[in-house]
């Protein structure tokens, strides 16, 4: 067998050009922490090491990279496998962006290659749990209101956390809107929206017809998203915080924990008050 060897921002990779199985492994490279690979037209997470940037990204071992920074790897229009890595070289971002395939689900996630994120080393996260005290916050949302965790309490509050350049998040804004009308004021909904680009979470907002309050927390690093863990659970994600302040339940998509919305929301019909 042929091989060619190409050098890509320091890392050597070796490229069989003779036939291969169709699962072969072609190229390979490390970042972030994790090794990822070509397999035939799919790029595979191998490997994650435990505590690294992309553990804490919430990337697992067999899941399958489907975009990588808004260019898709699979579809019409995706771009070869061995593409992954130069995209990844020519990026200045700090922060990966990848929708993966894990299962028969997708997901957005995203991890920081270089450098740390304010305020010291990124500390590992398992997120929260249910049971735990929701961490309190306080934020102006896009609509001009102040929105504050202790100015809600008394009533559930569903937190949803999101980005334009998910998929996933777009697939989960029908529900979202119609638990919204369902439940109307007797449910608080709070959206964070972990853009970069603050100009990308308001388009989102409007073409999407967001409900409740809409807060950008200014990326990845974000106060809000790390301190609900968001960054090790992956997007979309929401919490539904009861109103004594406890974390009643959390899920990919609001629709996932309806029953528990039900039970602290009441019954589903519609109010015309509508959704704060």
């Amino acid at each position: 067998m042929r091989a060619a060897r190409v050098i890509l921002t320091g890392v050597t990779i070796l490229a069989g050009l003779a036939a291969r199985p169709v699962d072969a492994v072609v190229a390979r490279r490390s970042l972030g922490g994790m090794t990822i690979e070509t397999r035939g037209m799919r790029v595979v997470v191998a490997a994650v090491t435990p505590e690294s940037a992309a553990a804490r990204g919430g990337l697992l071992p067999g899941d399958v990279l489907l975009v990588v920074d808004d260019q898709a790897l699979v579809g019409l229009d995706r771009v070869a496998p061995d593409e992954v890595f130069r995209i990844i070289d020519r990026q200045r971002s700090e922060f990966v962006r990848l929708v993966i395939g894990r299962g028969a689900s997708t997901m957005g996630v995203m991890f920081r290659t270089r450098g740390e994120l304010p305020g010291g080393p990124n500390p590992p996260t398992d997120g929260l749990q249910v049971g735990a005290v929701a961490p309190p916050f306080s934020a102006r949302a896009l609509d001009g209101s102040d929105v504050s965790l202790a100015a809600l309490r008394g009533r559930p509050v569903l937190f949803d956390f999101w980005a334009s350049w998910c998929p996933p998040c777009r697939d989960s804004v029908i529900g979202l809107r119609r638990i919204a009308d369902q439940y109307g004021s007797r449910l608080a909904i709070v959206g964070i929206g972990l853009d970069d680009d603050p100009r990308a979470f308001e388009a989102f907002v409007f073409n999407e017809h967001l409900p409740g309050h809409q807060v950008h927390d200014g990326g990845a690093a974000g106060p809000i998203g790390r301190a609900y863990g968001v960054p090790a659970t992956g997007i979309p994600h929401v919490v539904l915080v009861g109103p004594d302040g406890k974390v009643a339940a959390i899920g990919r998509m609001a629709v996932d924990i309806e029953a528990e919305i039900t039970r602290l929301a009441g019954a589903t019909s519609a109010d015309p008050g509508g959704a704060d």
